[in-house]
């Protein structure tokens, strides 16, 4: 687990990577350290947020609260896929692998980072595991408490009911073990939950998910791109670099898209025919599943990042593999060795970090200056500040309408100021010219009409970051 923080630090070269999702689950952590929300989730559930509430209220950062929680989530994940491993004589040797997950550089970066996968990657795998007990009545029950923290969590849960509808068709077909009176009851307990829950959401807010979706392609056309997406996924799970050249190859990306999903449908058909091996077995339902699932679901709705969105199968599929090479040592030595050597490359060369560490005395400038009630508004380059401040920070988009329903976000025209309130402007890094300092036109708008009109001040400046203190 040390590492996985090692790798992560030393790729990110310790700055603070906030993604879009990461300032979500930030604002909501430090909100629901004041009070219990009335309904299940905007465009992401609350439950990983929720999470962070209780060390929010012990005095941790929003930030810091929520990096600990994707920490903890991916050690137990390893002693839980470790541990299962254990159970059978014919993998238990095969232990000695398990670590070779935080080899994979978006395991690594995602692991310490205020982003909900890897609790999500940690409830999918516990669900796998109790399904294989599902022999018994109370792991059938205990399963259905994981199956709704999943959904809290990431919307993406739902699929674990058909995975489960599928698991114990699998087993009238081959094993018949598990009591289907009893699966049938849990099912549709776990059913009616997250109706519960998602019917929260229509109350509180009108939409299932808490707020308006952008509408996907739902052609036949759109399907094939959508498993070719799925399977592009793997490239950026290995080099974000690489992945992000060839999304723009159309030909490239489908080929490879579709290469990588027959691999993947291929290893869970493999595993599918081990009928004595209940863990493999279980692992290749839910990764056809999640697969579906995740391909029907960006028919709704499009998805941004299709590498994240392979991350919670990456712990089944690396089962998967290591039960059906375990008699060929030397091959998974040689894939452990090539994931040694991706990470190596990653660390060394770095990865996308904040906007530009220049954010960091930015921050030092405005933490002593932050009272409880002051707020500070940003552009998206500088919304890693969420990472840093205490104080609210409101993330200023052009044509942002509220009813898409994003906490703290707002169109900076109808951004209404008090005196003392900051606005923080920053530049790109790649986007700012050599020797000089580029903004975006409307922010360098903003600014201006505010200073002209002597509403606000300029605080503070370096070569990419202006600070500004509103007067009124």
């Amino acid at each position: 687990m040390l590492v996985v923080v090692a790798l992560n630090v030393v790729a990110t070269r310790g700055e603070r990577v906030v993604q879009w999702d990461a300032f979500q689950y930030i604002s909501l952590a430090r909100e629901f350290s004041q009070y219990f929300p009335n309904h299940f989730g905007g465009h992401f559930p609350f439950g990983y947020p929720l999470l962070a509430a209780p060390l929010v209220v012990a005095g941790m950062h929003p930030y810091l609260a929520l990096v600990f929680i994707s920490v903890i989530a991916y050690g137990i994940l390893l002693f839980v896929v470790s541990s299962a491993l254990g159970r059978d004589d014919r993998t238990r040797e095969l232990r000695i692998f398990v670590p070779a997950l935080g080899l994979i550089p978006l395991m690594f970066l995602l692991a310490a980072d205020a982003m909900s996968e890897m609790t999500f990657c940690l409830l999918v795998f516990l669900a796998i595991v109790l399904m294989t007990n599902w022999a018994r009545p109370g792991a059938i029950y205990l399963t259905i408490s994981v199956i709704v923290a999943a959904f809290a969590v990431r919307y993406a849960g739902i699929f674990l009911l058909p995975a489960t509808v599928a698991w114990v068709a699998y087993d009238r077909l081959t094993n018949r073990v598990i009591p289907v009176l009893h699966a049938a009851a849990g099912i549709g307990i776990a059913v009616c939950l997250i109706a519960i829950l998602i019917y929260s959401n229509v109350a509180a807010t009108g939409f299932v998910s808490g707020g308006p979706l952008v509408s996907g392609d739902h052609t036949v056309n759109s399907l094939i791109h959508g498993l070719a997406n799925f399977g592009f996924g793997a490239v950026g799970v290995l080099s974000e670099g690489l992945f992000m050249r060839l999304l723009n190859n159309a030909p490239v990306e489908i080929t490879i898209g579709l290469l990588c999903l027959f691999l993947m449908v291929g290893l869970a058909a493999a595993a599918l025919r081990r009928q004595n091996d209940g863990l493999v077995a279980v692992c290749g339902v839910v990764v056809l599943s999640y697969m579906i699932t995740i391909v029907l679901l960006q028919s709704v709705t499009p998805f941004f990042n299709p590498s994240r969105y392979l991350i919670p199968v990456i712990a089944p599929l690396f089962v998967i593999v290591a039960t059906l090479l375990s008699h060929q040592r030397r091959v998974l030595i040689g894939i452990a060795a090539v994931l040694c050597l991706i990470a190596g490359i990653t660390a060394v060369r770095g990865v996308n970090s904040e906007t530009d560490a220049d954010l960091t005395s930015a921050s030092a400038f405005l933490q002593p200056r932050l009272g409880s009630t002051t707020r500070v508004l940003v552009n998206i380059g500088a919304m890693s500040l969420a990472s840093r401040l205490d104080g609210t920070i409101w993330v200023g988009l052009s044509g942002y309408d509220s009813r898409q329903g994003f906490v703290f976000m707002t169109n900076p025209s109808g951004f209404v100021s008090r005196r003392g309130d900051y606005v923080v402007v920053a530049t790109l890094r790649y986007e700012r010219p050599l020797g000089g300092r580029s903004f975006e036109d409307d922010w360098r708008r903003y600014l201006n009409a505010r200073l002209r009109s002597q509403m606000a001040k300029v605080v503070y400046e370096n070569h990419s970051v202006i600070v500004a203190q509103f007067l009124r």
